[in-house]
């Protein structure tokens, strides 16, 4: 993995004045790590270079270790795409896992969809089926 280049040089060890996002993500681990189910909208974290996301982040990780989720670090923008480096980061990080085989051939019988939109303006999604090519639809307008 490529260094950031706006990641600050040491990690804070502790986040102050961040109760209230911790407290938001530590919900989110609790539902994922008690219930089995995650939380069907994505978290989006942003501010200005040195305002204390990737120690946010890190806090988070931490938080999720605590309950036995794994996590794992990518940079956008790496020569091989995004969802390389999330492929290639779990498989490093689960290559030791026993009954790994198992379910990496239970996984290649999975579909995934997505779909991104302005509500309005533009929608777009994706469908990625097991043993087939990515299908692509763009809608603009009322979706």
């Amino acid at each position: 993995m490529q260094p950031s280049p706006y990641t600050p040089g040491e990690i804070a060890r502790r986040v102050p004045g961040r109760s209230v996002p911790l407290g938001q993500i530590d919900e989110r681990l609790a539902y994922l790590s008690d219930l089995r189910r995650l939380v069907g909208r994505i978290r989006v974290d942003q501010g200005p270079r040195g305002i204390g996301k990737t120690s946010l982040l890190h806090e988070a990780s931490l938080m999720a270790t605590r309950r036995d989720i794994l996590t794992i670090w990518v940079t956008a923008g790496e020569a091989g795409g995004l969802a390389t480096s999330i492929a290639r980061e779990i498989d490093r990080a689960t290559g030791g896992w026993s009954g790994r085989r198992d379910l990496s051939e239970r996984l290649k019988g999975v579909d995934v969809g997505l779909q991104l939109g302005v509500p309005g303006v533009a929608v777009r999604e994706g469908q990625l089926e097991a043993g087939r090519r990515s299908r692509r639809r763009a809608a603009s307008g009322n979706a």
